[in-house]
């Protein structure tokens, strides 16, 4: 069963029929894609994202207008930083998270986000956090080959 959002990309990439179609739909397709994408409202995630990046490298690819060619390379950058950012905020409310769930009750959480003790101090475990970072970091690589490999 597919979401609703995901039959919407579907059927914006489908209206790409190669280079013969019409260089204002294929505007049309990258703004359309790039509202979806980088919208905070909805998600979007793995075929349905590798779809949508696919057909704006493809129009990149096929277009032959100059201003669609730059307008869907800015718009594939714009869409893989979004994705970039969207996944390194999930991983860092997942971490403070786990962080709220075991902190001791002389732990405080003050409006930026910090934790601090009754001192002042601010509690660190510097191991954990790289290991999660170069988890992320491998996660994510993995991602964007995935989205080459597949173009």
């Amino acid at each position: 069963r597919k979401l609703l959002i995901d039959r919407i990309v579907e059927t914006i990439c489908s209206c790409f029929n190669g280079p013969q179609t019409d260089e204002g739909v294929q505007l049309q397709i990258i703004k359309a894609l790039l509202t979806v994408i980088t919208s905070q409202h909805v998600e979007v995630h793995e075929g349905t994202v590798l779809l949508a990046v696919r057909t704006c490298y493809n129009i990149y690819l096929a277009s032959k207008n100059l201003i669609n060619q730059t307008t869907a390379r800015a718009t594939l950058t714009q869409m893989l930083n979004v994705i970039f950012t969207k996944m390194e905020n999930q991983a860092i409310e997942t971490e403070q998270q786990q962080l709220n769930s075991h902190l001791p009750e002389h732990h405080h959480r003050i409006p930026n986000g910090t934790l601090t003790t009754e001192d002042g101090a601010t509690p660190t475990n510097k191991e954990t956090t790289r290991h999660e970072e170069v988890d992320e970091v491998l996660e994510a690589k993995m991602i964007a080959k995935q989205i080459v490999d597949s173009v």
